[in-house]
């Protein structure tokens, strides 16, 4: 059987926890920032957890971690 191989780009992009939720990065926070307001980039600052109906395929994309 063909061992299954990590989607490199996720594994860079994604966090487990110790609960098996995934946490992740907002985007919109690399350029064009001066139109946007201070909480709008606070908020774009903090780490946040995937939705629950995502997990499903982010398990089979990062099979050994």
């Amino acid at each position: 059987m063909i061992k299954l191989k990590t989607l490199k780009a996720a594994h860079k992009r994604y966090k487990i926890t110790r609960q098996n939720n995934f946490i992740c990065k907002h985007a919109g926070k690399g350029h064009l920032l001066l139109k946007k307001s201070k909480p709008q980039k606070l908020r774009l600052s903090k780490p946040f957890f995937v939705n629950k109906n995502e997990i499903k395929n982010l398990k089979l994309i990062l099979i050994y971690r």
